[in-house]
């Protein structure tokens, strides 16, 4: 998935934390709250991510910060209702 060194997926995500932070904090200001950073990873990894063979961290970062509202939005209420 990356071509940094990581040991693990979790490694990954505390690497990418910071950026995953931001974003929800813009997603709080835009009235939803309830999304975490949690969320957002799983949204990426499972729209976009997992598709992909040869992610760098720049990628990552980059389609954290550039994630549409409206996608997420889409991600969560799928994975409310079961889809």
């Amino acid at each position: 998935m990356v071509d940094e060194d990581f040991r693990s997926v979790s490694e990954l995500y505390i690497r990418v934390l910071p950026a995953l932070r931001i974003k929800k904090k813009e997603l709080n200001r835009n009235k939803m709250q309830f999304i975490t950073e949690k969320d957002i990873w799983s949204c990426l990894r499972d729209k976009y991510w997992k598709k992909e063979a040869a992610l760098t961290l720049y990628d990552i970062v980059n389609s954290i910060l550039s994630l549409e509202e409206d996608v997420i939005l889409e991600y969560m209420s799928k994975k409310i209702i079961g889809e």
